[in-house]
C-alpha cells in the first residue's frame, strides 16, 4: 500500500508539473504578444482554457479575488519543470517575516520565520499604508492573564510579541484588506474608506535589524539577519518606487478590476543626466513629465 500510495503521489506531482508547464507556455505567449506586436490587446482565451483553479477550469464568467488568483499563479509558476524560474520567482516576489516573542523575565527569545509573496494591510480604521505597516509591526506586551509560557523555562513569564520583516523581495506587493465580514448582518462587505499610499516607500523602519536590538537576539539569529542583509547589495535596499496599482470597482459580491501601470523606461534617461531632484514623491501636485502611467 505504501508503494502504491507513493507512486500515486509521484504521478499527481508529475501531472501538476506538466499542467503548470502548459500554463507557463500560455503566459509567455501573452507577454510576448503584448511586447512584440503593435496590437492594442490580446485575447487570453487559450490561457483561460488551460488554467485550473480550485481543481476546476477557470470560469471567466465568475469574479475571482485578485489576491487569491495572484497567489495561485505564483504557486503554479514555482511548480514547473523550470528550476531557474522558481529561484527567479522567489527573488522577485518572495520575502520573509519574523514573529518574535522576547521574554522580559528570562533571556530567551522565540522566533518563527514565515515566507510571503504579498503583505496583507488592514484598511478599516487606517488612513494610509504607513499606519497599516505600523499595525503589523506593533509591539504587544503579554502580561497578567495573557502571560507567555516560555518553552525553555517551562514557566509563565512577561514577554513582548511583535512581527518584523527579515527579508524583502525586489518587487513588494501589498494586498489591501478591503473586504470584511459583518457579524450583525452576516454578510461580506467592502470597505470604501480613503486609504493613501506614497509614490516612494521606505521600509527601513519595519525591518528586524532596525526594530530589534542585536543584544536581545541570540548569535544564530544575528548571523541570519546579517546574511539576509548582505543579499541586498543595492545602495538603498529598502526604498521602493510605486510601479503599479490594481483598483476594484463594485461591491464585495462583484465588480471589475482595472490597473494603472507605470512606464519605467524613463529611468535610464534620468540616470544619463536628467535632473529629477525637484520631484517630491509625497507631493500630489508634482508635474513630473517623466512619469507615464498606463490604464489597463
Amino acid at each position: 500500500n505504501c508503494i502504491l500510495n507513493s507512486n500515486t503521489n509521484l504521478s499527481e506531482i508529475s501531472s501538476n508539473i506538466r499542467s503548470n508547464d502548459i500554463i507557463l507556455c500560455e503566459l509567455r505567449k501573452i507577454f510576448a504578444y503584448l511586447q512584440e506586436t503593435e496590437h492594442k490587446a490580446y485575447n487570453p482565451r487559450e490561457f483561460c482554457k488551460v488554467y485550473i483553479m480550485d481543481q476546476q477550469p477557470l470560469n471567466t464568467t465568475e469574479q475571482k479575488d485578485m489576491q487569491e488568483f495572484f497567489t495561485d499563479l505564483i504557486s503554479k509558476l514555482e511548480e514547473t519543470s523550470n528550476q531557474e524560474l522558481k529561484s527567479l520567482i522567489k527573488n522577485l516576489f518572495g520575502g520573509k517575516i519574523t514573529n518574535l516573542v522576547m521574554s522580559l523575565d528570562c533571556p530567551h527569545v522565540s522566533s518563527n520565520l514565515e515566507e510571503f509573496y504579498t503583505i496583507r494591510c488592514q484598511v478599516a480604521g487606517m488612513k494610509d499604508l504607513y499606519e497599516s505597516l505600523n499595525e503589523i509591526t506593533v509591539k504587544d506586551t503579554l502580561e497578567g492573564d495573557n502571560m507567555y509560557t516560555c518553552s525553555q523555562c517551562g514557566r509563565k513569564v512577561r514577554a513582548e510579541k511583535r512581527a518584523c520583516f527579515r527579508q524583502l523581495p525586489k518587487i513588494l506587493c501589498f494586498n489591501t484588506m478591503r473586504y470584511t465580514f459583518n457579524m450583525i448582518t452576516m454578510l461580506k462587505e467592502k470597505v470604501n474608506t480613503h486609504f493613501s499610499f506614497p509614490l516612494q516607500l521606505n521600509m527601513s523602519n519595519y525591518m528586524e535589524e532596525n526594530l530589534i536590538p542585536k543584544a536581545n537576539l541570540c548569535e544564530k539569529m544575528s548571523k541570519e539577519i546579517d546574511e539576509d542583509r548582505e543579499d541586498h547589495d543595492e545602495e538603498e535596499p529598502y526604498i521602493y518606487d510605486l510601479i503599479g496599482v490594481t483598483v476594484h470597482t463594485g461591491t464585495a459580491e462583484g465588480g471589475h478590476y482595472y490597473s494603472f501601470i507605470k512606464d519605467r523606461s524613463y529611468l535610464s534617461e534620468i540616470k544619463c543626466g536628467e535632473d529629477d531632484s525637484d520631484f517630491d514623491s509625497n507631493n500630489s501636485n508634482n508635474n513630473n513629465t517623466n512619469d507615464k502611467w498606463y490604464l489597463f
